[in-house]
């Protein structure tokens, strides 16, 4: 590191998960120190090179205090769905509300083996899920998201909405799963982060 006077000076590795901050009190002017609160850290991504059906999330440390997913996908018109720990029991709630061209509707699953999550439109969608406090073992585990995505027809246009739910479960959440009734094409993308 360079300090103010010209003369290099040796800043060790920090700690994992740390960030270099500015501190005037050392004598480099820098510091390793914990993140923030509101900080994101990338955990996992994936893009598609060729069709699937589910995005799977897999070994998400407990070292956050929430997640947050987004995705920018293309399918064939298909609903998303959640679900946690590779449960695909009738244990999970969900409702939601879009809007097609100038007509809102609304779905409310309940005792479902997933979650309500979004839309895959074919021609273009993208969108976010918030998973808040996955690792409390106290609280039932719960999801809130916001989509968006366009048809290549008129007659479907673009859909916009929101969804959220819950799951029955208390269990720390250690791997996410993210389904479309058929397939995501190649080229989606899916990224979760932690959120300190």
């Amino acid at each position: 590191v360079g300090t103010a006077a010209d003369t290099l000076a040796a800043l060790t590795v920090g700690t994992n998960g740390h960030t270099l901050v500015a501190d005037s009190s050392t004598s480099t002017g820098l510091k390793w120190a914990a993140a923030s609160s509101g900080a994101m850290t990338l955990i996992a991504s994936d893009t598609l090179l060729s069709a699937a059906a589910t995005i799977t999330f897999d070994n998400i440390p407990g070292t956050y205090n929430h997640l947050l997913i987004l995705w920018a996908c293309k399918g064939n018109g298909d609903w998303m769905r959640i679900f946690f720990n590779n449960v695909t029991t009738s244990t999970y709630y969900s409702q939601m509300v879009y809007g097609r061209q100038t007509t809102a509707s609304a779905e409310n699953l309940t005792a479902s083996g997933s979650g309500r999550l979004g839309w895959a439109a074919n021609e273009a969608a993208s969108g976010q899920v918030v998973i808040p406090q996955y690792k409390a073992t106290s609280l039932k585990k719960s999801w809130s998201s916001h989509w968006s995505g366009t048809e290549s027809t008129a007659s479907n246009g673009t859909r916009t909405g929101t969804a959220g739910g819950r799951n029955d479960a208390t269990t720390a959440i250690t791997r996410i799963d993210i389904t479309a009734d058929s397939n995501y094409e190649a080229g989606s993308a899916f990224y979760l982060y932690g959120v300190i």
